[in-house]
């Protein structure tokens, strides 16, 4: 099976671990994606995908940025989920302003992929901007309502805001 969908799959260790434990712990930061244009992606970008996935996996978070940058550059059919990985690692590596990018990327190229909002929400989380990962969570539930991280995530988000409107509220004057 040599598609861009298998090697999504040798990734998934990676995904699975990266979920932040808390609301603003960004750096320990499901569905399948739909190919652009069918199964016959190109065989490099695949290979590259791939290669990627498996550097990302042993934590080898720079080679595997070269690897999907390079598979971008040989014109995959799934850049969607190139910049995504990419995003994703870039929050591995605490650099929040081009996880957001490299996700921005990702929705731009595939609008109603939900895994593309949950990246660039948690890409959000991580810069402070509570109103836009709201979004963008709440945007991947609208493409897909049964997303358990989406959902979760955004759950999250709203008890994190509602403390916060909380804490932030005056209390009582004096008399």
């Amino acid at each position: 099976m040599h598609s861009w969908v298998a090697a999504m799959q040798s990734f998934s260790l990676v995904k699975a671990k990266r979920v932040p434990r808390t609301l603003l712990q960004c750096e320990d930061s499901d569905e399948e994606p739909q190919p652009s244009t069918g199964p016959e992606t190109i065989g490099a970008a695949v290979d590259h995908l791939a290669l990627g996935n498996e550097a990302a996996e042993k934590e080898e978070y720079s080679l595997a940025l070269r690897h999907w940058e390079e598979g971008l550059r040989e014109g995959s059919d799934a850049p969607h989920v190139l910049h995504e990985q990419m995003s994703q690692v870039l929050i591995e590596l605490d650099r929040p302003l081009q996880a957001a990018k490299q996700a921005e990327l990702a929705v731009e190229a595939a609008p109603k992929w939900a895994e593309a909002h949950l990246t660039l929400g948690r890409a959000r989380l991580c810069l402070r901007d509570w109103p836009l990962a709201r979004g963008s969570f709440a945007q991947a539930l609208h493409f897909q309502p049964d997303h358990a991280m989406a959902k979760m995530e955004l759950e999250e988000l709203d008890a994190f805001i509602a403390r916060q409107e909380t804490r932030l509220r005056p209390g009582p004057l004096p008399p």
